[in-house]
């Protein structure tokens, strides 16, 4: 027995929604039982738990343990494959495929180029932090994660791979290279131009949400400069989830200060002081790369086209885009 299943969302989530088929698995998980007996515990024929077990059984919920032969009919016993299960619920849009490719992680503006020139392969992005990304991968919510996470080592998503994968074979698929900084109104008022200063008083800071690339990696260097980050994004006057978001905060006066891509800044026509460059990459597992929809994504980004769109974008670096890491334990 399993000490833990997340369940999928089509047969097993199925088999529970009736609340006697639950309340079976849950007896089940306890001990193993006959027919006889789940339906003495809960009020019913031997008969109707039947039908139950067999659609519990279908699932991957239930299995016969042991058969036992007695006078002129046999015995049978009855277990849960598990002690536990989780269920993770992700509701995607309708997009007429059989199963939109899912990629949670960080916000991009080069993952938003791919997910328009994907085509057949209908991908779906979601912005909830690099972090979030591996994590909702870890729990089978999505097909891909977008991480720029960056190991204390200065490797890039790596380790919090390895972390995160110990048990499988994962592969890092570089989207982009890019640039971060500081990004203040035009003019720079404030004279806002290193990490330190986000933690002056009169700075009102746009912070990004925690568990994204960008937070984590202010997070570690303002301890690194002996700054509490706690102190310097507690007082954020804004929280954004997006690049665009944060760099919106500064431009409509909410905020002083944000760090987010050149990209954002240029647009808005706003102030860039670099910090940073990083890569950023899609992480897939490895025995799944050739699955029809994925491996049209990791196609696209080999393309010339694709590659000089990227590169045009500011501060973006597309010269290794399509190359693949594997990482292994």
């Amino acid at each position: 027995m399993d000490s833990l299943v997340s369940l999928g969302l089509d047969t097993q989530l199925a088999a529970l929604a009736d609340p006697k088929r639950l309340m079976i698995l849950r007896l089940l998980m306890a001990k193993r039982m006959r027919q006889v007996d789940i339906g003495l515990a809960i009020g019913r024929h031997p008969a109707w738990v039947h039908h139950h077990l067999l659609q519990l059984i279908k699932a991957g919920l239930v299995e016969l343990v042991e058969e036992r032969k007695v006078a002129n009919y046999t015995e049978k016993w009855y277990r849960a494959t598990s002690s536990a299960y989780a269920v993770h619920l992700l509701v995607t849009p309708e997009t007429g495929a059989d199963h939109p490719l899912v990629v949670l992680g960080s916000d991009d503006l080069a993952l938003s180029e791919l997910t328009e020139d994907a085509g057949e392969a209908h991908m779906t992005t979601f912005p909830i932090g690099s972090l979030d990304g591996l994590i909702a991968l870890r729990q089978g919510l999505s097909d891909m994660a977008g991480s720029h996470l960056i190991d204390p080592d200065g490797t890039p998503n790596a380790g919090y791979v390895k972390h995160l994968f110990p048990d499988r074979p994962m592969l890092m698929v570089t989207l982009a290279h890019r640039e971060q900084g500081i990004i203040t109104a035009k003019g720079n008022p404030l004279g806002v131009a290193a990490l330190v200063d986000l933690a002056r008083p009169d700075v009102r800071l746009a912070a990004r949400n925690p568990g994204s690339g960008t937070s984590v990696w202010v997070e570690e260097h303002l301890r690194g400069i002996g700054v509490d980050p706690n102190a310097v994004i507690g007082r954020a006057t804004t929280v954004a989830s997006t690049h665009r978001a944060a760099a919106d905060a500064v431009a409509a006066g909410d905020a002083d200060a944000t760090i987010a891509i050149r990209a954002v800044a240029e647009a808005l026509d706003l102030d860039f002081h670099l910090l940073f460059h990083e890569r950023y990459d899609l992480i897939v597992a490895a025995d799944r790369i050739n699955e029809p929809a994925i491996a049209r994504v990791v196609d696209e980004l080999t393309k010339a086209g694709f590659k000089r769109k990227i590169g045009a974008l500011p501060g973006y670096d597309a010269s290794d885009t399509g190359r693949e890491e594997l990482v292994t334990t």
